[in-house]
Parts: C-alpha cells; structure tokens; sequence
C-alpha cells in the first residue's frame, strides 16, 4: 500500500450522523416511501487525469495527485419523476476496503435507502454545508431539480473548503457527470448493500480549484538590459482574484460540451471616455469575488520558495502549506489559430481569474537622480516609497533636486512623467491556467484542478496598483487594497476590458472521488 493511500485511509473516522431520507413535501418529516433501501459506495481514485472535454487545458500538466482529504458526511439523493429519496452519511456508515498500489481505495456501504422501481437520477454531495443541503430538503420533491441546478449564491470558498483541525482538507464534492439509472424492484436491503444489485456508480470532484505560488529563491534581482541591476525583488506574497463569486453545485456543460459557469457571458464593459475604466463596474464586482485581495493584505500568504517541484505529490503536499481555493470561472474560448488581433473569445483582463503578486522593491542606489534623492531615500524611517521617471531614474521628492538652503535655490527636476510605488510595493499579475504563458488568450479555472504557479523569476518593474479592482480608480474613498496613488495621474500598461406511482425498491450508489488534477508552470514575471 503506498503512502498517499495510507494517508487516505487513516482520515476515514467521524462520528456516526443519524440515516434521515426524504420523498415528501418538506412541510412533512423526512421519510421514504417504498420496499427497498439505497446504499452508498465511495471508490476514490488514483489515476484520472484532466476532463474529456477540449476546454480543459492540459498546458503544464503533471499528473494526479489523491490529496489528503476528511470526509465528514454524504449526502444522497435518488431523484425520480416526482419523487425524491434521500440518505445522509458519515463515515461510520461504511466499511473500508484494502487497496494497493494499482488499484482504487473502496468503501463500501452499511447503511441503505428506500426507494422506488424506475428510471432515477442519482446526486451525491460530499461534505456539502447545511445551507445547500437545507435548501435542497425545502425543495423536495417537486421542485428538486430546479433548486440543485440553480447556481448557489452568497457563500464564500471558506464554506466549502478549509482545513480541520488535523491540517485534512475538508471540501465540498459533487457529480463530475450525471448518473442515470433503471432501478430494478424487489431488490433487498442486504443486496443493495452488497451492490449485487442497484449499484449506480457516481463519480465526484471537488467544487473548487486550487491555487499555490512557489518561488525558486526568497529574492531576485531585476537587471537593466545591459546587465545593470535595476533593484532587488523580496517579500513576495500572493492573493486570488476574479474566482466566480457563485457556482453551480455540479459542474456544468453546454450543448457543445463547453464547461459553463454562472459568469460565462460576463464581459467588462469599456468605457469610451477613458478606456482604461469600465462603465459595469457593479456587475463586475457582482460576478467575481475579490474577498482574497483584502484578507491577505494585514495575513499575508507567503509564496513557498521551492526550488524544484518534480510532480504531483510534491506539488499537492506544498499545497497544503499554502494555497487559496477559487470558485471556477470560464468564458466562451476562442477559434484555434487566432491572434490577439483576431480573437473572438470571451476572455478579457477584467474576467479571467488571476493571481496577484505583491512584493517591495528595493531600487539600486546608484540609480538615483543625484545623492540628494539618495539620502531622502537612506533617511531612518522613511517607508521605501519612492518615484521612477520617464529618464529610467528614482526620486524621493519629485518636485527638486538639492537641498540648498533657500526653497528659491532649489533646482527643479526634470520635467517628465513619474509612476509612484508607495511603500515600495510592487505589483505583478499572473493569470491562474493560461493557454500560453507568453501569449495568453484563454484562461479559466476548472474546479478539482490545483494550479500551481513556480516563479523563475522578474523581468521587469511591475504596477503601482492594481488596475483589475472594481472599482473607478480615481474614486475618493477607494475600496481598493491596492489603491492608484492620487499623485499619479498615470494610465497603466494594464486595463480590465484588453479581450424520476411508488413502488418500492433499493438503490446502492457507488462513488468515485476524482483526485485532484495538477497543473504547473514556470513564469519569469514582468510587463
């Protein structure tokens, strides 16, 4: 038995939740009708790799890795035409089989459901919080389906996926695919147990996507193209953004086999004035969740200096240390072989999931305009904010240059454009599953993958602010974490709009819990 399998199974013990199920209307107490009973099987596998479908990317992929997962409860449900049957679970309700290195680690059902002979659709929810396991009881029966396939509003990633308090991801899984079963009648309680009979197979995944950053060092040094030293790159933290802020309980595809998400038709709006804002900045905001940008400026998530990161069990083990869950977030992709000129795809700056880099920069003294600047810039105390011109150089005050004695003596500095880094915090963006590193044009966020992003390096002096945030940058109370200094007047080189009558029978369901996709890449950050 190899280690991974191991861990796995020494997670599988909870406390034992009563058997409720439920056909009726929830004015009623739970209960089934009919002369059978359901039973639950997980099967947890080791070897899928990414989705059948052509969106999902396998740029960078690096195997699978099964995670270090606590299943605290399981929630099923045995949908027929006007009817639903329902059983909830916890561990103690199966019996756990042996697995080996080539096969699947089982766990097989102790417990049953009632139900009725017929064509069924069956749904599994794994670790599934009380507000969407509520409001699926309330909409039992008649009106089960339109609640399960209802995008699920207002909750945050932290309601779905966190740690216990043994360092084990608890996290939210449901159908990877619709499961459509024929349930035979007569069939006994201990033979949907065995699964001699009624067995439905149901694969799950995880509702979230995961997002690590790793660094091959603690500090780079940004260099001028003839070599000189720019300045030094150090304290880089991370956060994500633009993870949708809703998301459907099971993933879900068009008629073209396109995965959608609640926000796939979302585009940012440019504004005609000043195509650096957008004129549907609520709507943005309203679609895409920013909370992270916030909770990681005063806790920052430290990148993970790792020089080498060979595969999966390297990279899924990191991401434990640290990593962010996002909710999924896809647009309608563009015609293969386009350009940037050409592109006819959905994805834009403003609606692609990204993560941000904050680090301080530490500018090369020698770069300064004169020793007056450098001293302001030496001076105790001072918070490392400083100015780069147009000329390539940095200031202190941007207003003179010497100190002389007399503010009529001072001499003026040249008259040029200046980019202020308040703190001396710089910004970089990286988009979470890019197509291409160096020319991106689709970039989305499937759920059960872990992105993780390895910094080699930095290229160039990154943003001041960051100009993704909803909001208009020159408002006077910005929301904003990463504000536009109101001294700078400057546009970026960086905007959001750029492209189932009762008869009685029992159902055993099998499930089988998709690992964790892994996708890495290497990226030297810059402009």
């Amino acid at each position: 038995m190899n280690k991974t399998v191991r861990t796995l199974l020494g997670l599988l013990a909870v406390g034992l939740v009563a058997l409720t199920s439920c056909k009726q209307d929830r004015t009623e107490p739970l209960k089934n009708e009919g002369s059978t009973y359901v039973s639950v099987a997980i099967n947890l596998q080791s070897s899928l790799r990414a989705g059948d479908s052509s969106d999902d990317k396998e740029f960078g992929y690096k195997g699978t890795w099964n995670g270090k997962d606590a299943i605290e409860k399981v929630d099923v449900y045995v949908v027929g035409d006007g009817e639903v049957s329902y059983g909830q679970f916890s561990l103690n309700d199966f019996k756990i089989g042996k697995a080996t290195d080539d096969t699947n680690i089982t766990i097989k059902p102790n417990k049953a459901i009632l139900t009725t002979p017929g064509a069924k659709k069956i749904y599994a929810l794994i670790n599934a919080p009380e507000e969407i396991t509520k409001t699926l009881e309330k909409s039992m029966p008649a009106h089960f389906n339109e609640a399960y396939a209802k995008a699920v509003e207002g909750m945050k990633t932290a309601q779905v996926a966190r740690a216990n308090a043994e360092k084990e991801d608890v996290i939210m899984m449901s159908n990877s695919a619709e499961c459509d079963v024929t349930i035979e009648d007569g069939v006994t309680k201990e033979e949907a147990i065995a699964g001699t009979k009624n067995c439905a197979k149901v694969n799950v995944q995880r509702v979230v996507a995961r997002v690590i950053l790793t660094t091959t060092k603690d500090t780079y040094d940004i260099k001028l193209q003839d070599g000189t030293v720019l300045g030094t790159i150090s304290n880089i933290t991370y956060a994500v953004a633009q993870g949708e802020k809703t998301f459907y309980i099971s993933q879900k595809r068009n008629e073209a086999g396109s995965i959608i998400t609640p926000g796939y038709n979302f585009l940012p709006a440019v504004d005609p004035a000043d195509k650096s804002k957008l004129t549907n900045y609520p709507e943005q905001d309203k679609t895409y969740d920013y909370s992270d940008l916030h909770s990681t400026v005063t806790t920052p998530r430290p990148a993970l200096v790792a020089a080498s990161l060979s595969d999966a069990l390297e990279i899924g083990k990191k991401s434990l240390e640290s990593s962010a869950f996002i909710f999924e977030a896809s647009h309608p992709f563009g015609e293969a072989g386009q350009t940037v000129k050409t592109y006819t795809g959905g994805f834009r700056r403003g609606n692609t999931p990204y993560v941000l880099v904050r680090t301080k920069f530490a500018p090369n003294l020698d770069l300064f305009y004169n020793d007056y600047q450098k001293r302001l810039f030496q001076k105790e105390g001072h918070d490392g904010t400083f100015y780069r011109g147009e000329d390539g150089l940095f200031y202190v005050n941007v207003r003179y240059t010497t100190d002389r004695p007399s503010k009529r003596d001072y001499e003026k500095v040249p008259s040029q454009k200046y980019t202020k880094f308040e703190g001396g915090k710089v910004l970089y963006h990286v988009f979470v599953n890019p197509d291409d590193v160096a020319l991106t044009l689709d970039a989305p966020a499937y759920r059960n993958n872990i992105y993780h992003i390895s910094v080699t390096g930095f290229k160039s002096l990154g943003l001041n602010w960051n100009p993704l945030y909803p909001e208009d940058p020159d408002t006077e109370d910005p929301k904003n974490p990463d504000p536009k200094p109101k001294d700078d007047p400057n546009t970026p080189p960086y905007v959001p709009g750029d492209k189932d009558t009762p008869e009685e029978t029992y159902l055993a369901v099998e499930v089988n819990v998709v690992p964790w996709n892994v996708h890495s890449y290497g990226i030297e950050l810059g402009l």
